[in-house]
């Protein structure tokens, strides 16, 4: 099929870094979220704490090596396996539909990352 604008794919290699960002940006709202959510439960079990703690803080570097485009394709992988954890534990939100629908969309923004690379304006060296 012809598409309409062929010069637009010149453009192509914005694409990985824009999900990039968008990516690392979620990770690093999410993270925030869960802070949120800890600090404003006074009664939390230590456990609990410890673990929503552990969880925020990995989401946090899921976050920042995305959008600092540093070692994306272990960043995705993580970023992966962080929203099937979610998925099937319901740590870090998952709870409502769109929480599900936002995991999932991260989900398979990591897979792509994993498969297209970092994109322009990262620190990784493309091989």
């Amino acid at each position: 099929m012809y598409a309409p604008w062929p010069e637009l794919f010149d453009y192509a290699i914005l694409a990985p870094t824009l999900l990039r960002l968008v990516a690392g940006a979620f990770f690093l709202m999410l993270a925030f979220r869960m802070v949120v959510r800890l600090r404003m439960a006074p009664n939390a079990h230590t456990a609990v704490r410890a673990t929503g703690s552990m969880f925020a803080a990995l989401q946090g570097f899921v976050g920042i090596a995305l959008v600092l485009g540093a070692y994306v394709q272990l960043a995705a992988l993580a970023g992966i396996i962080l929203t099937l954890f979610t998925q099937h534990t319901g740590v870090g939100g998952g709870r409502s539909i769109s929480d599900r629908h936002v995991q999932y969309l991260l989900m398979v923004i990591c897979l792509a990352l994993m498969v297209l690379g970092a994109g322009l304006f990262s620190l990784d060296l493309p091989l």
